[in-house]
């Protein structure tokens, strides 16, 4: 995939409405990438087996269902933390800054080099 689909998939995952609700798919989407580097907890070639082989987890759920059947993935939970403040922030300045940070947090090889 594409490192841009990538990238504008962070702002897909959660969406805001009566209640927040996550896209497992985008989620997917992001964390199989092969431009992200932060993933050591993580089998990107099978994220989507991991996470479906739930069978609580469905492609469109409430967050708070799915971050109980994660509860133990500290690396899922940390980015979800870092989209929900993204979907909260409430000007562009901090949805620049916010954004900045999960592409710091996912380590995206081609925009931050760790040297």
């Amino acid at each position: 995939m594409p490192l841009i689909p990538v990238l504008m998939s962070v702002f897909t995952v959660l969406d805001k409405k009566d209640k927040i609700n996550i896209d497992v798919d985008n989620l997917i989407k992001i964390l199989s990438s092969p431009f992200i580097s932060n993933c050591e907890e993580i089998n990107n070639y099978n994220i989507r087996n991991t996470l479906y082989a739930n069978e609580k987890i469905v492609s469109i759920m409430p967050l708070d269902d799915f971050i109980k059947n994660v509860k133990d993935n500290k690396f899922i939970l940390d980015f979800i933390e870092l989209l929900k403040k993204l979907i909260y922030a409430n000007t562009y300045k901090t949805i620049a800054i916010v954004y900045i940070e999960i592409l710091k947090f996912l380590k995206v090889d081609l925009i931050f080099d760790n040297k």
